[in-house]
């Protein structure tokens, strides 16, 4: 009754002693915890040189921080062996002033030291073995949990030292990502490295915790799924530059047709052209048909083909998770096995990897319509790809040079 509710004076002090030396010596840590906070009100309060006054005698020189630092020091000597490190924090968490900034100081003081050497000892091992740098983010992170969570619960999630050493242990780790995709795309490494980085940048993305930090990590991570869809991007490239070149020699076919059919006059005042029919000229449709189905030199189409989206790329394309650009590449993949031939069928067959296709050397390709496309570009985790057409100038002028062929011939007057 003499110390609840009630400040410390020079009434109340020794009760203050007594109740809390009795607490302390509880095995309850709710009993504990309540003599933890009645001693350290004590040692703070004015009138704690009275009591000291009382058991010593007034020469005694008394330093209130160092008494706090002396009383605390001997409590976690004795609650070492019986408390975890979040059960002793529990038992000062009532206390206020100079305890709880000596208990942070004394909480905190150890774990930065460890992240900051984990964080050196990390940078050090990748500067010298990018090859390894994989392990080294991994083995930082799980170096790092304990620490990290110890001084979140101490100091808060919004404490900026706090935020500081997470985001010093995202970085690092992330630039182990980095380090370890870059240098075994130099090795040209058979394994899936690409996920590997991956996974360490999300993890890195998970322990930061300013917004700048988590966007940098963001922005990489979306640089990988990018480079993920690398086989994919590039096939689809490649196949629409294919379907536009063949729609657009189609096109100029027609635009010849109706040449040798109409008389155009030019509109006055803005007015669409006038198209005035010719006479005795009649055209050989079948012809024009079978012009627009050799458009384009498709054995040259298959060689390139062949070059560029090699049958190991099939695999990658297959797992991908985007469904727009899956079908997308489905449906130019249809567009281009129906200008082929069986033979030409056949040497790219492993391009239809969800269907059976027939190679029957009796069926012939056949013309479809010709839907709109759209341009598409590819992205890649150090710098962009370029795209298939400019680092492939002349392959496609080589196969559409000499397709549209002289058309008069196909015409009878």
């Amino acid at each position: 009754k003499l110390t609840e509710g009630k400040e410390v004076n020079s009434k109340n002090f020794s009760a203050f002693n007594n109740i809390g030396t009795l607490y302390l010596l509880d095995e309850s840590k709710e009993k504990q915890k309540q003599g933890v906070r009645a001693i350290t009100r004590l040692i703070e309060a004015e009138s704690f040189k009275n009591f000291v006054n009382v058991v010593a005698d007034e020469t005694f020189t008394i330093d209130i921080n160092k008494q706090t630092e002396k009383f605390i020091d001997e409590l976690l000597t004795q609650f070492k062996s019986k408390h975890s490190t979040a059960d002793t924090i529990y038992l000062f968490s009532d206390c206020n002033g100079i305890t709880q900034k000596y208990i942070s100081q004394k909480f905190t003081e150890e774990p930065i030291h460890k992240i900051e050497a984990q964080i050196e000892q990390a940078k050090n091992k990748r500067t010298k073995n990018k090859s390894n740098a994989l392990q080294f983010g991994v083995d930082l992170q799980k170096n790092t949990k304990k620490e990290l969570a110890q001084l979140k619960s101490i100091l808060g999630a919004t404490n900026l030292q706090y935020k500081m050493l997470a985001d010093n242990v995202a970085k690092e780790i992330l630039q182990c990502s980095i380090d370890y995709f870059n240098e075994s795309q130099a090795q040209k490494k058979g394994n899936n490295y690409l996920e590997d980085a991956m996974k360490l940048a999300k993890l890195a993305n998970g322990i930061a915790a300013n917004k700048i930090t988590k966007d940098r990590i963001k922005d990489n991570i979306n640089t990988l799924e990018e480079m993920r869809e690398q086989e994919l991007n590039q096939a689809v490239e490649l196949l629409k530059s294919i379907k536009e070149a063949y729609e657009q020699a189609c096109r100029q076919i027609d635009k010849q047709v109706e040449e040798l059919q109409y008389d155009i006059i030019p509109g006055f005042g803005g007015q669409a052209p006038i198209r005035i029919p010719k006479l005795n000229v009649s055209i050989n449709w079948n012809k024009v048909e079978e012009m627009k189905r050799k458009a384009l030199a498709w054995d040259k189409v298959v060689d390139l083909i062949k070059q560029a989206i090699l049958p190991e790329y099939i695999g990658k394309i297959k797992q991908s998770e985007k469904e727009t650009k899956i079908n997308e590449y489905k449906s130019l993949v249809d567009f281009l096995f129906s200008k082929l031939n069986y033979s030409q069928k056949n040497q790219v067959i492993y391009l239809c990897y969800w269907k059976s296709i027939s190679t029957n050397p009796l069926s012939r390709p056949i013309s479809t319509p010709r839907p709109n496309s759209t341009n598409t570009t590819s992205g890649s985790y150090q710098q962009p790809q370029k795209k298939w057409a400019e680092e492939n100038p002349g392959c496609m002028i080589a196969i559409v040079i000499g397709i549209i062929i002289f058309l008069i011939s196909i015409f009878s007057s």
